[in-house]
């Protein structure tokens, strides 16, 4: 029984981790906002080559762009998902001198740590992260894969699992986006992830599966006419 509740634990933190991945990565996007001219076409093009998978290509472009802190971040991801980690922390390094803040750069800088068995770095930028950001549940995931304590694991996976509950809020505002914008299944969709990371006894159920009744009604009575 604990091994089968530990699996759906993981698989759930997993479901929360590819979404926020996902914002991530429209993160980078929003960078361009204040870039110009040449070095904006140049960031346009390794920001597509990333989205195509593409990440050699990417992050020889934007290495290029030393003192543009979004290239440097594309760069160190590119080279993060493409194997080479130690070419990745040197533009996470870089990434970060330009701006320290930056949530998404530390977190791949642990990511990028983490491949190269630096543990102990990994685990104090993830501790830094939480520090800012108590519901980063990427952080938390590297907390836990680096903890062989299973008294801290127990106590990291229900921090992480309130933080997740969070997100689940971000799939019902999504949720409604898409019904007021005519997209029901999409709507139902979102409704769905978002119950599926909360737990079964939480009050916090029920006015979303009502707002998942609701959809689901007026869908069927826009089907039968």
């Amino acid at each position: 029984m604990r091994t089968i509740f530990t699996l759906v634990l993981q698989v759930i933190l997993a479901f929360v981790f590819l979404f926020t991945l996902l914002l991530g990565t429209s993160s980078c996007s929003q960078q361009n906002k204040h870039l110009s001219g040449d070095v904006l076409n140049q960031y346009n093009r390794a920001l597509l080559l990333f989205s195509e998978g593409r990440y050699d290509e990417a992050a020889k472009i934007a290495e290029q762009l030393q003192a543009v802190y979004p290239a440097q971040l594309l760069g160190g991801k590119a080279h993060y998902f493409n194997g080479a980690y130690n070419e990745a922390e040197k533009c996470l390094k870089k990434s970060l001198r330009l701006r320290p803040s930056s949530v998404e750069g530390r977190l791949y800088l642990a990511y990028t740590q983490r491949a190269l068995g630096k543990e102990a770095e990994a685990q104090k930028l993830a501790e830094d992260i939480l520090a800012d950001d108590p519901d980063n549940i990427r952080a938390y995931r590297i907390l836990l894969e680096l903890t062989q304590n299973d008294r801290n694991k127990a106590n990291l996976l229900n921090q992480a699992l309130e933080a997740a509950q969070e997100t689940a809020f971000l799939f019902v505002e999504r949720a409604r986006y898409r019904w007021i914008s005519g997209d029901g299944i999409g709507a139902l969709q979102d409704i769905s992830a978002a119950l599926t990371l909360i737990p079964t006894d939480s009050m916090l159920r029920q006015p979303i599966a009502a707002l998942q009744k609701t959809i689901t009604t007026q869908m069927q009575g826009g089907a039968a006419q």
